[in-house]
């Protein structure tokens, strides 16, 4: 009998961040945030902390790639980066605690990207390494291409 294994492809968190930085008004669109364009920068009220009604409090660059909360520093309690924005905007608006793979899975719904066959699970902010753990498991399991991945 001869076994036929299927061709994996690896998901990579880079490319998934630069589809998202390439088109970033679907993601915006996806958690309810009203944005104002400036060049290739994005400003919003914060919608990670209670009480934001500065139109101009959030800011993401999709050149840095980064976010940042110019009224208290959301970013530096979450994360810099497009994950960790997404999981602090989930948690705000759910009022319940947000995994690194709830925020992937997001992303990955918004661009139709297929997790079918990743496996995921849940990790605790206090975990040091759960980025890398996380990274381990998405490269051991299959996912579907994006189109704009090359």
């Amino acid at each position: 009998m001869i076994e036929m294994k299927s061709k994996r492809q690896k998901l990579d968190l880079n490319k998934i961040r630069n589809i998202v930085f390439k088109n970033i008004e679907p993601l915006l669109d996806s958690l309810d945030i009203k944005y104002e364009q400036v060049g290739p920068n994005y400003f919003s009220v914060c919608p990670v902390h209670e009480g934001s009604d500065n139109s101009r409090a959030l800011s993401i660059s999709t050149d840095r790639m980064s976010w940042r909360c110019w009224t208290r520093g959301c970013q530096e309690s979450h994360g810099k980066d497009i994950y960790s924005f997404v999981r602090a905007v989930l948690a705000a608006t759910s009022a319940k605690e947000v995994s690194f793979s709830d925020a992937l899975k997001h992303i990955c719904k918004v661009y139709k990207i297929n997790t079918r066959n990743v496996e995921h699970q849940k990790v605790s902010q206090e975990s040091p390494s759960e980025l890398a753990e996380i990274v381990k498991i998405f490269n051991e399991k299959t996912c579907a291409s994006y189109r704009d991945w090359e």
